[in-house]
């Protein structure tokens, strides 16, 4: 089982609100234009980061 401080960590890595996301991303701290960057404004290519399709074995990270 993972710990609380994993549990937290993979949580931040999956909200844009958090430097964690980010810097998962490749940026050092969350930008200031963040939201913008999410919106699809400003050019902001989400396949810049890989396939984002579901896997099946991702349902099977945490059991709680």
């Amino acid at each position: 089982m993972n710990s609380k401080d994993e549990l937290d960590n993979h949580a931040n890595q999956l909200n844009p609100n958090h430097d964690a996301y980010w810097q998962s991303r490749g940026y050092d701290e969350r930008p200031d234009d963040w939201d913008d960057l999410i919106s699809g404004e400003d050019g902001f290519d989400w396949d810049d980061f890989g396939n984002w399709e579901y896997e099946n074995w991702c349902s099977d990270d945490f059991d709680i």
